[in-house]
């Protein structure tokens, strides 16, 4: 009698742990739409680019650029970079529309400078994205 009653709660134990315990994957993260355009690089990585957003006017990193527009930026080694990151001459040149959703904080990355960079720029910009293909 006394061991099916701590079966009974074992058993109530575990299914509450498993349907309430744990997030769900996804959950919470809300992905937005919108035009943005790219307006510079993070010197530390090759992968990572700074966007503004033009709805939210909101200026993000994101190192998950889709590779089609990443080619198309990648001519960056010819432009002249203000603030260490910034190629606000061609700014306009890499408009495109994405789907994205912002980065938890266990989700933001930070690519270490293997040279004395001045990253003062880049380090201003606090919001990450990650797009969604």
């Amino acid at each position: 009698m006394i061991e099916s009653k701590y079966s009974i709660l074992f058993l109530l134990s575990a299914l509450l742990m498993i349907m309430w315990g744990c997030e769900k994957e996804g959950s919470g993260k809300k992905l937005f739409s919108g035009e943005a355009n790219v307006i510079g690089v993070d010197p530390c990585s090759s992968k990572g680019y700074v966007l503004f957003l033009s709805e939210s006017k909101d200026t993000v990193l994101t190192y998950n650029l889709p590779s089609d527009i990443a080619q198309r930026v990648d001519g960056r080694a010819n432009v002249s970079l203000k603030d260490g990151y910034l190629f606000p001459e061609r700014q306009n040149e890499f408009k495109t529309r994405i789907t994205y959703r912002f980065a938890a904080k266990e989700e933001f990355i930070y690519p270490v400078c293997k040279a004395i960079i001045y990253t003062g720029g880049i380090a201003r910009v606090k919001k990450q994205i990650v797009i969604d293909f």
